[in-house]
């Protein structure tokens, strides 16, 4: 924390760190008392409170940080907006909808942050060396987790690198995006996945379609991100959707235990039929060539 020197800017009510942090807090348990009371219709003025309180909060620290020094008596002020900040970003992190699954995430580790920057600014000078070196191993033992822990073709990935992996870092890595690059760049990774499909016509003529083509890459990068889009095209499914008679057996089990039981959201198998059935007998505007006349006509989505 560097303190700006006196006089360079007024003193302004609305710029005061406290007042933005407080005013950040209460839009926030706004938004939470919102959500409790109105179940419906208030979702947008809520994410709306949501991001200005969390603005709102991080500018009172920032401001904060700037004009704060380091004695003792100033650092635990300091540490108590910073944790104000943080029940700022807990309260959000009430207020999110169950759906809204990156709100929750954001401010959670907004939350997990402020914890850290409390501990960060109440220790010593020594203590907060040690803290970030430690913080540095910790990030960077993550991206050698990350690259080792991938099984090479024929082989198998250190046992240690895996556990860590499975019971340390993958929430970590997983959160800020450091796991499919350095899983695509480990050590052997073995060929990559190739995306060959045909497309046919109403003439019955067919096109088959290569993903990368090499020859089709104007400079190495394209061919390069391309290498990366067949790994997003496929997925392995375990089973089907549930259909009606194991929905109705799940349910008769929920109501025998006392438990609560949530139908799937898409409806069962049958309902999933039934819905792209009726999706196919929709008409879509297509311009089509008739006689050498371009015609535009409502012509059905073929069922596949």
């Amino acid at each position: 924390m560097a303190r700006d020197p006196a006089g360079e800017r007024p003193f302004l009510l609305a710029l005061h760190p406290w007042v933005l942090v407080l005013a950040g807090l209460g839009m926030m348990l706004a938004s939470y008392l919102i959500g409790a009371s109105v179940s419906e219709g208030a979702g947008p003025f809520r994410l709306g409170l949501d991001l200005l309180g969390m603005i709102a909060a991080c500018t009172g620290v920032g401001l904060r940080l700037r004009e704060g020094r380091w004695l003792f008596q100033e650092r635990v002020e300091t540490a108590a907006m910073i944790a104000t900040a943080g029940l700022a970003a807990l309260a959000g992190w009430y207020g999110m909808q169950s759906n809204w699954e990156s709100g929750k995430m954001l401010f959670g580790a907004i939350f997990i942050l402020s914890l850290g920057g409390v501990a960060m600014v109440l220790l010593p000078p020594i203590g907060r060396k040690v803290f970030l070196s430690l913080f540095l191993l910790f990030h960077f033992g993550g991206m050698v987790t990350a690259v080792t822990s991938v099984d090479p073709p024929n082989s198998t990935g250190p046992w240690v690198s895996k556990q860590l992996w499975s019971h340390v870092y993958r929430p970590y890595l997983s959160f800020l995006y450091l796991s499919n690059a350095y899983h695509f760049y480990s050590p052997d990774p073995g060929p990559p996945s190739l995306l060959w499909f045909s497309i046919q016509y109403e003439d019955g003529s067919r096109t088959w379609v290569r993903l990368p083509e090499r020859s089709a890459s104007p400079v190495s990068m394209h061919y390069q991100r391309l290498l990366a889009l067949p790994e997003h095209t496929f997925s392995p499914m375990p089973r089907l959707p549930l259909n009606a008679s194991e929905i109705n057996l799940l349910k008769a089990e929920a109501q025998r235990t006392g438990q609560k039981y949530e139908a799937p959201p898409r409806g069962s198998w049958e309902d999933v039929c039934q819905r792209r059935e009726l999706g196919s007998t929709w008409s879509f505007p297509a311009e089509i060539e008739i006689d050498g006349k371009k015609e535009v006509r409502p012509l059905p989505i073929p069922m596949v």
